[in-house]
């Protein structure tokens, strides 16, 4: 029975010793695994109590920047001091047991009503059971990407800008000028083509001109070489010969016989009776001979070198022909791919924008253009005139040779003077007077082949006279803008306008340089771009930069690009210049005094043209105005140009109905200046009843502007002047760092060895648990 009974006591140990060793591991397992959920747990509390001080330090944005400006920056209180009273105060509301907190913090808490609550806090949380009881070892902040920098500024004019439906308003604005794009596609290839060539009109007409002058020069010295005297060519039958001619020659042979004759019949003994006379005709008929020959070789020589001068001019003027005729072709096969035809054909322009233009004329402006081959020549044309030189050239190489056969005639004659010498000498004078005469009645008399050639090239003077008539008061009209132009840049600027100015130039350099050396790019080296607010545009020059804006208006229609949003920002948040305020030259040039002077000093600071620094960026005050308005002139000359190639299209000669365009826009376009500056705005065509103010103009002058850094830089540097900040200081993002620690319950020795094993991403000190957490945001 005791045997028995120390059985059972034995197996009783035995579920003893095995239940507490069940009851160790167990608790052990358990341990862990509370600690393990609890260090969960307080990860994802500090993550979030991390991300919620991030989000509180970045709610305390500058007031005045975004109230001016719609862009957030860090201001006002210090970031550390809201971290981590964000950080502690969400760490310390997750930490109760069974807390139902958000874990979001309310950052405008003030620091007084948190030290006022602390103490009834702290007695409360004593007494109650806190699962988690974490502790902030430090808490700091890290400023992140300042304003300054280009890609934060824009992101955050995107931002500010797509609740303000800027596509909306730039619809609208495209479909004012939708209607013009026909007319202004075709005024614009019109007017490129006829001033192209009008350029190689003027070259060709100088050309053959030239070509005539050398061919006259050519007939001049064989009229001046004293031929005709010494023929001559003139003279009758019954005339007598004047004294060393090749007439006289042949005249005086008959008398050289008969002496000659005389002295070989004279009787034995007897002395030479015409010796003398002999000798006299001999040397005067050598003589006249030589004299002949000399000044039709001389003549023959300064001739062909003269018709090589004007064949050389008639090849220039040739060439020139075939690229008028290039540039006709080219002309009329242009594709469809000009900024006018894309604003034309966008579809995000809707029908009611396309009505009310000039479209019935359009066919108008192309006849005037197809009328362009009449200032062409044709290839017959040319080949006549080549030819005509090639016969002049042979009419003289003919009396040359003629002068030529004379002389060799009169050295047989004196050798051998018999009866058929002397007719020989007769009929080589009459050969070489018919020479003479042929040339002379072709080249030299009025009304001759080169008169009428001349008079033909000169076929075109009348419009030619036209011309210069139109472009007389063209310059004077040119002269007007010019002195317009002028006025503005000579416009009274006080020390605040041209300090402010500087200032504004400094801060734009530095914001370039800093964004590019934060880039590590090399922008801005190259050479900047030529000032054009001294030169006043040609017509095709205004054309081609109404072609370029209708383009880039028709690129914001079809892409929506961000430039559209920075542009309009520039617009919307900064201030354009009031042409009003210079009123008092919409009468004209009269001189600035009194008042005016004063007023325009005033208008000329920085915060009175904001957005014309934001699109031309120039350090002087008048210099961005000047731009502007030249600019303006330059689209008004454009649209006006178009208008009067419709009115002045049945004058006939396409030059001359350029020229009268031309004026017509020029007169137009100073009227355009002055209504804005007494109302503001102008009208967009005669055949487009639509205002267009002053800031529109603006807002298609920024498309122009493609260098968005320098646009962005100018921006920041016009908000630093405004502020006073340096952007490239003002956080735009924060990033917060934060450590913290919770005690361990159980076992820190075996959490320690599982942090070692990388199971924990903290570490384990003494009998707490410590782990760091960082959150970035920005706005």
């Amino acid at each position: 029975m005791r045997r028995g009974c120390c059985f059972i006591r034995s197996g009783q140990g035995s579920v003893s010793v095995y239940m507490i060793s069940a009851a160790a591991a167990v608790f052990l397992f358990m341990s862990v695994l509370i600690d393990y959920a609890r260090i969960y747990a307080f990860e994802k509390m500090t993550e979030t109590a991390a991300y919620a001080g991030v989000r509180s330090v970045l709610s305390a944005y500058d007031d005045s920047l975004y109230a001016r400006y719609g862009l957030f920056g860090r201001g006002g209180t210090e970031s550390d001091g809201i971290f981590q009273r964000a950080v502690g105060g969400s760490l310390s509301a997750a930490s109760g047991f069974g807390s139902g907190s958000e874990l979001e913090l309310e950052l405008e808490l003030e620091l007084e009503s948190e030290s006022k609550s602390k103490s009834e806090s702290e007695s409360e949380s004593d007494e109650a059971f806190r699962l988690l009881d974490p502790r902030v070892e430090d808490a700091r902040v890290n400023a992140g990407a300042p304003l300054g920098r280009h890609d934060v500024l824009r992101r955050q004019i995107m931002e500010e800008m797509k609740y303000k439906a800027p596509v909306d308003f730039a619809m609208e604005l495209a479909a004012k000028f939708r209607p013009l794009s026909g007319a202004m596609k075709e005024a614009s290839r019109t007017v490129n083509l006829l001033e192209e060539l009008r350029a190689l009109y003027d070259q060709r007409q100088a050309r053959l001109l030239a070509a005539a002058a050398y061919q006259k020069d050519a007939s001049n010295a064989v009229s001046s070489s004293g031929l005709n005297g010494l023929i001559p060519a003139g003279r009758s039958a019954s005339a007598p010969a004047g004294e060393g001619t090749a007439f006289a020659v042949a005249g005086g042979f008959g008398s050289y016989r008969e002496w000659i004759q005389a002295d070989a019949a004279r009787a034995d003994g007897e002395e030479p009776a015409n010796d003398r006379a002999i000798a006299d005709y001999a040397q005067s008929a050598r003589a006249a001979a030589a004299a002949i020959r000399r000044s039709a070789g001389t003549a023959a020589a300064s001739h062909s070198r003269l018709l090589r001068l004007a064949a050389q001019e008639l090849e220039a003027a040739e060439a020139l022909n075939r690229r008028m005729e290039t540039a006709v072709r080219q002309a009329e096969s242009a594709g469809n791919a000009t900024g006018f035809d894309r604003l034309g054909g966008s579809r995000s322009v809707g029908a009611e924008g396309g009505g009310g233009g000039p479209g019935a004329q359009e066919s108008d402006m192309a006849d005037v253009r197809s009328g362009a081959g009449k200032l062409l020549l044709q290839k017959d044309w040319f080949a006549g005139y080549r030819s005509e030189l090639e016969d002049q050239g042979a009419a003289l190489a003919a009396l040359d040779a003629e002068a030529g056969s004379f002389q060799s005639a009169v050295s047989t004659a004196l050798l051998s003077p018999d009866l058929g010498s002397g007719v020989m000498l007769q009929e080589g004078a009459a050969s070489l007077a018919a020479a003479y005469a042929n040339y002379e009645s072709i080249y030299l008399s009025p009304g001759g082949r080169i008169q009428e050639r001349e008079k033909m090239i000169r076929s075109g003077q009348e419009a030619d006279k036209r011309l210069q008539a139109l472009d007389k008061q063209a310059d004077a009209k040119w002269g007007e803008a010019r002195k317009l132009l002028q006025q503005i840049s000579l416009l009274p600027q006080g020390g605040e306008a041209a300090d402010g100015f500087r200032k504004l130039g400094e801060l734009s350099d530095r914001n370039g340089r800093w964004n590019e050396a934060a880039a590590g790019s090399e922008q801005g080296t190259g050479e900047e771009e030529p000032d054009k607010s001294e030169r006043l545009p040609e017509a095709s020059d205004s054309m081609n930069e109404a072609e370029g804006m209708f383009g880039g208006m028709a690129d914001m229609l079809d892409g929506v690009r961000d430039e559209l949003y920075v542009n309009e920002y520039a617009v919307h948040r900064f201030v354009p210049f009031d042409p009003r305020k210079l009123r008092y030259m919409a009468a004209g040039p009269a001189e600035t005094a009194g008042s005016a002077g004063i007023e325009a000093a005033h208008a000329l600071t920085v915060h009175n043209q904001e957005t014309e620094y934001i699109v031309y960026g120039r350090d002087d005050p008048a210099s961005n105005l000047v731009g502007a308005f030249r600019q303006l002139l330059t689209v008004r000359l454009a649209i006006r140009t178009m208008e009067g190639l419709i009115r002045f299209r049945a004058m006939g000669h396409p030059l001359v109905i350029l020229s009268a365009a031309v004026l017509y826009g020029l007169e137009k376009a100073m009227e355009d200046m002055a209504s804005l500056f007494t109302n503001g705005s102008t009208p967009l065509s005669k055949y487009a009843d639509i205002e267009v103010p002053y800031a529109d103009y603006l807002r298609l002058f920024l498309l122009l502007q493609v260098n968005e850094a320098e646009k962005l830089a100018r921006i920041a540097a016009l908000i630093e002047f405004g502020t006073g900040y340096g952007l490239q200081s003002v956080p735009a993002a924060v990033s917060g760092e934060v450590r913290a620690s919770v005690r361990l319950w159980f076992l820190p020795g075996l959490m320690r060895s599982l942090g070692k094993a990388g199971i924990l991403r903290g570490r384990v000190v003494g009998n707490r648990y410590e782990t760091t957490r960082t959150a970035a945001a920005s706005y």
